[in-house]
């Protein structure tokens, strides 16, 4: 997380409070700062995915919008052809 790396392993969860799979979840660090919202799994080493580096509500807007920035960025990067990936996971914020 300090480095920008959008991951936080299961190793370095200290407290999981009451998050149950899928939940979008508040992350701190040991000393109370706030580093931003992700998506938790009790289940994978990668236990928390960044979606954002702020308090946020992740609902179907915050999807919406990050879908429709994803789209803009490939019209304006693709040409040549009507097939491409719409997400590419972390490089567009959303990731797996």
């Amino acid at each position: 997380m300090a480095s920008g790396h959008p991951w936080i392993f299961s190793s370095d969860v200290i407290d999981r409070g009451d998050a149950a799979r899928g939940d979008a979840v508040l992350v701190m660090d040991p000393g109370g700062k706030t580093l931003g919202t992700a998506h938790y799994s009790e289940s994978s080493q990668i236990c928390l995915r960044l979606l954002t580096n702020r308090p946020e509500t992740i609902d179907r807007a915050f999807f919406l919008r990050r879908l429709a920035e994803a789209d803009a960025f490939r019209k304006r990067i693709v040409t040549g052809t009507d097939s491409y990936r719409l997400v590419h996971g972390e490089g567009d914020q959303l990731p797996g």
